[in-house]
């Protein structure tokens, strides 16, 4: 739930004696450069030479000459308190500070009643009438040590919101998007004994008792620690009552999620600054029977006859019961209109979700083959989508973006944490498809007995190293190899100027297909494929058909699974290359222990666009993934802490072609030719392995 929170607080710092919350006269005569015509730039211009310019400026600003006590105000009232006055009035009868040099205003040798008259000349800049030439320029708050926080359910969180304001303004903060039952708790940063203001006796109890037992009211720059660093802020501080707020939150056996809080602090003069914190909290309960199928949707379309055998097939297979099959009644055509999508295809699956209150228990979603495959009216590229893709969006906070023209941003995308629906608010989805009813059939055996070591294939076209985009691909390949080889795989890659094919024993594949610059025969490998082998092609509309005979122009991933792979993903339009899923993320993943699902997911930016991801959605080549470590205090490594530059979210626009811009390179091969002792070591044993990488990619359109 979305909540507001808005709360005004502050103190003026002892040492501020006047307060200005209007602009500054400075400022108004800066707005008089755009606004000439404005009432308080009538007497704005200074000379008297009929423009407000920078002659002007300089004026104003050598009235600096009278802020003796330089607080960027020169005080003009008649007033007991008034220090620039009472100073130069001091040194006009005793002469003997030395900074009295400062009060000869009108650079006579001499300190007298002729340099008091000066100084009541600087009136003519009190634009603002209030007696008071305010020189300082007001700028926004700036916040402090506020960085993204990992936790789990039931895991307490506690850190400090604050902002300094350099004119020791008053601030309000504004929450958007703060927990429901988080408090909120306002504190003069750095009093520790509660006294109003920051002191030496705050000093003394942080040295002495912070550092022996860490209390999070010392942790002053929330790292965890109170160290050094928290001792140097206090002393900054000290003779200040800056305020801030204590959040405090322990989130329950429900609020795992992604919280993007949006802070606002506003200071007196309306300046604002806003900061964006992310609190990412796992779900806890993703670790419980993450390998079943409890959790899994199946889809069947009454209308096709493919669909019941594949259906029932993976039913009894998996054993999931009638209470999680949806039977939907729909042509069975690859292609339909958004209408037909709405009415038969998510209106049904909604309907179901609701009427059996599985929102809560279903992650997983499966359409199989005789279920439409894409979206699309009159061919126009907004409307373009796949039908799983859209369906990862129904019924939870993202179904409003079903059907817009833009991609959106996949939440799951780069985390190294199990799925739960729960926590991203999507389903996943992948398809039982393929040529034939008996490519799914042997697809669905084969996934059921994968095997937990192999070779994996990358494919590096050299040709696109000379286009940055494209070489950002061709850098992921590469940066898969010490993922892989790691985890005791055998790893060839490829760098020359081949197209690899008939490999065999064959566990993961990546390449550019079609787009390859040198491939043959549509891009078919013609490989010996491994239970349990998965693959990406950069080849925009490799799942455009799944229907015999194909049409070439560009490759296709049901030659893939024709020839036996038990997984690929491919694209039913364009997706831009940001959109394909990177396979150092997805090999990585796959290789820990994630299932296929998540591991393509975990790899690929976008959702409600145009990937298909083929492939039981729980199949995994080993089960390392039953214990992974979660230490929230010390941030757990989701890998998600740098963001994905380029999702093609927002703008997917065409903007190179590599079909037409392709040179050639010699690379030599950079296959491993042998195990080394840690690959022949994890072939023995179940290596648990915890992996996070972040990567950049461009929108970069494939052809």
């Amino acid at each position: 739930m979305i909540t507001l929170l808005i709360l005004s607080l502050g103190i003026f710092s002892s040492s501020t004696a006047i307060a200005q919350s209007s602009p500054s006269d400075i400022e108004i005569f800066q707005s008089c450069f755009s606004a000439p015509q404005t009432n308080q730039c009538t007497n704005a211009d200074f000379n008297n030479d009929g423009l407000i310019n920078i002659q002007d400026f300089s004026l104003i600003r050598s009235a600096t000459r009278g802020d003796f006590n330089r607080n960027g105000l020169i005080d003009l009232r008649d007033a007991p308190d008034n220090q620039d006055l009472n100073f130069l009035e001091m040194c006009i009868e005793q002469n003997t500070q030395t900074d009295c040099n400062l009060a000869d205003l009108n650079n006579d040798g001499s300190i007298d009643y002729l340099d008091i008259d000066v100084f009541c000349d600087f009136i003519i800049y009190d634009l603002n009438n209030d007696e008071i030439v305010d020189l300082s320029i007001n700028t926004s708050p700036a916040f402090q040590h506020l960085d993204d926080k990992n936790l789990n359910e039931g895991e307490i969180t506690t850190f400090y919101i604050w902002a300094r304001d350099a004119e020791d303004d008053i601030v309000t903060y504004t929450l958007e998007n703060a927990p429901e039952n988080a408090i909120y708790t306002p504190v003069v940063m750095g009093d520790f004994n509660d006294d109003g203001i920051v002191s030496d006796q705050d000093v003394l109890l942080i040295t002495t008792l912070g550092t022996e037992l860490y209390d999070q009211r010392f942790d002053l720059n929330n790292d965890n620690l109170v160290d050094q660093q928290d001792i140097e802020i206090l002393q900054d501080l000290v003779g200040t009552s800056r305020q801030a707020l204590l959040f405090d939150w322990t989130p329950g056996t429900k609020d795992s999620g992604l919280y993007e809080i949006l802070i606002t602090v506003t200071d007196a003069r309306g300046l604002t600054s806003q900061n964006k914190i992310v609190l990412t909290i796992y779900d806890i309960d993703a670790l419980t029977n993450y390998y079943s199928y409890d959790d899994v949707l199946l889809i069947i379309n009454s209308q096709s006859e493919a669909s019941q055998i594949i259906g029932q097939y993976f039913s009894e297979a998996r054993v999931i019961p009638a209470s999680r099959i949806v039977t939907i009644s729909t042509a069975e055509n690859e292609t339909i209109s958004r209408q037909t999508f709405e009415q038969d295809i998510r209106l049904p699956i909604e309907q179901f979700i609701s009427d059996n209150n599985l929102n809560s228990e279903i992650n997983y979603i499966v359409t199989t083959k005789g279920v439409p495959l894409r979206v699309s009216t009159n061919l126009t590229a907004a409307d373009h989508a796949s039908v799983d893709s859209e369906l990862s969006l129904i019924s939870g906070p993202y179904a409003d973006q079903i059907g817009t023209a833009n991609a959106t941003k996949n939440p799951y995308h780069q985390f190294d944490f199990p799925f739960s629906r729960e926590m991203f608010g999507i389903f996943l989805v992948t398809r039982l498809t393929g040529y034939t009813v008996n490519d799914v059939l042997t697809l669905i055996d084969r996934s059921a007995q994968p095997e937990q070591f192999g070779t994996f294939v990358l494919d590096v076209d050299p040709s696109k190293d000379n286009t940055t985009g494209f070489s950002i691909a061709n850098q992921s390949l590469r940066d898969a190899t010490p993922i892989l080889e790691e985890a005791g795989h055998f790893v060839f890659l490829d760098e020359t100027n081949t197209f690899i094919t008939d490999k065999t024993n064959v566990l993961g594949y990546a390449s550019w297909g079609s787009n390859d610059a040198n491939d043959t025969d549509n891009a078919k490998t013609h490989f010996v494929w491994l239970p349990g082998s998965i693959a990406e092609t950069f080849v925009s509309t490799s799942a455009r058909t799944f229907t015999p005979p194909a049409t070439y122009g560009q490759s296709l991933i049901a030659d893939l699974i024709a020839e036996g792979a038990t997984g690929a993903k491919g694209y039913v339009y364009e997706p831009f290359l940001a959109a394909m899923a990177k396979p150092d993320i997805l090999f990585d993943r796959y290789s820990s222990g994630y299932s296929l699902a998540d591991s393509y997911f975990s790899a690929s930016s976008n959702l409600g666009w145009q990937g298909v991801v083929v492939g039981d959605p729980k199949m995994a080549i080993n089960y390392n993934i039953q214990s992974p470590a979660i230490d929230a205090n010390t941030g757990a490594d989701n890998g998600n802490g740098q963001a994905d530059q380029n999702t093609g979210a927002s703008d997917p626009n065409p903007t190179l072609n590599p079909d037409t811009q392709q040179t050639s390179l010699n690379i030599t091969t950079k296959g491993s030719g042998s195990l080394g002792p840690w690959a022949f070591m994890s072939l023995l044993l179940l290596l648990s392995v915890k992996l996070s990488r972040n990567r950049k990619e461009s929108t970069i359109k494939i052809f």
